[in-house]
């Protein structure tokens, strides 16, 4: 008996060593992938800043008016109005241009004019809806110059090259050209590879909202979703190694940190970690494979987030020390409990974001429907006795309440901006759809491979390493 403890606490001493190895053979090559993305990110924001300014300007002004005149109007309801508000301070940043001002100091500090009420406050020269939420005082400027310098702003890498050749309008459709190219990739690629995920895919992916109602900034992340869905669709050999898939994972939230702004880029993690986990085959003698994988796989993809956002502050820092207080400032603000001096709650912000992915989504109650149709089906059968119900794996079933858990931990880090931007940090909830429809998918799919294997072996006995 004690010569089998110890052989037990010898094996889980040894494991834990293994895990020490990996953790230190990861760390030095996600430090250079940090070090590769965030040199070649800031030359690829100075190229684009090192364009020239007259077309650029021209065309982001005629795109302000196609955005106010055709996506803004007075019977538009205020969670799509705020949409397109924010590729209107997008075109208000890749457009603004000082005279005095060098390249580089544009590409770190991403400066535009007027400060997001002041925007608002233009806008409402067009729409009432923004006379209905704010209220202003009269004689206000619009020459109040501030920073965005506290994102990355990759987008622009994107933005003002085709901003020289196009109008907003353009640029739109050709966007929506891409997204609706790679997602039908990506279902294609589903189809062939691992056909359980097509629906589930197209459900959630849809429940973003991605072609109707058209946002370039929300169009950004959801083409990265869609092309680290592919990549991990078609490179079997990365899901399957745990050092190479986190360092993947990784890699996803410093390219999600450099394009995006604080929207629900997590989303990206969340579909990710969902396929990978599910995908993965289970190893013999490993306990919570899977749960565990899935877990470590979010925590890189927020430290690859978090470092990236920390490698920008830095730069900022050593280009003005001056921006210390607003650095401050601005991390205090996100992390605070409060928006415009009262109190928001945990339960305050899921709400409005959950009500908010009701409104804007039909997809959720597809889900829902076909949800609950599986469940029901299920019962009928275990009472009909067609067939032998297995329960799914724990190690499986722990996924939802992972993906569940990660998404309110998200919320709740951030209560002041979850609260405040809901009207698209609801789309988080679409990965919560999938991971519910990705574990229904792969019961049912798991139920059919065993009634067929049962009807070409009828009778006989399969061992379980036959199996």
């Amino acid at each position: 008996m004690v010569k089998s403890c110890d052989k037990v606490e010898g094996a889980r001493k040894r494991k834990g060593q293994v895990r020490v190895k990996q953790l230190f053979k990861i760390i030095p090559k996600c430090l250079v992938w940090l070090i590769i993305c965030s040199l070649l990110g800031f030359a690829l924001v100075y190229g684009a800043y090192a364009l020239p300014e007259r077309t650029i300007i021209y065309n982001a002004s005629v795109s302000t008016d196609f955005l106010v005149s055709n996506y803004i109007s007075k019977d538009t309801v205020w969670m799509n109005w705020a949409d397109y508000f924010t590729d209107v301070v997008m075109l208000n940043i890749a457009s603004f241009h000082d005279e005095g001002a060098t390249v580089f100091h544009r590409a770190v500090t991403n400066e535009k004019i007027g400060n997001t009420f002041d925007i608002v406050r233009w806008l409402s020269e067009r729409t009432s809806i923004a006379k209905t939420y704010y209220s202003f005082e009269e004689g206000e400027a619009l020459n109040e110059v501030t920073t965005y310098g506290k994102y990355w702003n990759g987008y622009l890498i994107l933005l003002r090259p085709m901003l020289l050749y196009f109008s907003m309008r353009q640029i739109y459709t050709i966007f929506r050209i891409l997204l609706a190219v790679f997602f039908g990739i990506t279902v294609l690629l589903l189809l062939i590879k691992d056909a359980r995920f097509a629906l589930p895919f197209v459900l959630s992916f849809l429940s973003f909202h991605p072609f109707s109602k058209f946002c370039f900034s929300y169009s950004v992340i959801e083409i990265l979703l869609c092309i680290f869905m592919c990549v991990l669709i078609l490179c079997k050999g990365l899901r399957e190694s745990n050092s190479k898939v986190m360092i993947f994972f990784f890699v996803q939230g410093i390219v999600a940190n450099y394009f995006t702004l604080m929207q629900f880029s997590f989303a990206i993690a969340l579909f990710c970690a969902v396929f990978t986990a599910y995908s993965v085959p289970g190893k013999q003698g490993v306990t919570m494979q899977k749960a565990k994988l899935m877990i470590s796989l979010l925590l890189c993809y927020a430290f690859g987030y978090c470092a990236m956002w920390m490698v920008k502050w830095i730069i900022i820092l050593l280009f003005d020390r001056n921006s210390l207080s607003e650095v401050i400032y601005s991390i205090s603000l996100r992390l605070s409990h409060e928006d415009n001096g009262e109190k928001v709650t945990l339960s305050e912000a899921l709400l409005w974001n959950i009500c908010g992915f009701y409104y804007k989504n039909k997809a959720l109650m597809y889900g829902v429907l076909l949800l609950g149709l599986e469940a029901v089906a299920s019962v009928m059968l275990h009472v009909l006795k067609k067939r032998n119900i297995r329960d799914i794996d724990l190690d499986e079933g722990l996924l939802p309440i992972i993906i569940v858990a990660a998404t309110v931990i998200r919320y709740a880090l951030v209560l002041n901006h979850s609260k405040i931007h809901y009207f698209f940090m609801n789309r988080l909830f679409s990965g919560v759809l999938f991971v519910f429809l990705s574990a229904g998918a792969t019961y049912v799919f798991r139920k059919n491979s065993d009634n067929q294997f049962e009807k070409i072996l009828p009778g006989e006995k399969v061992s379980e390493s036959e199996q």
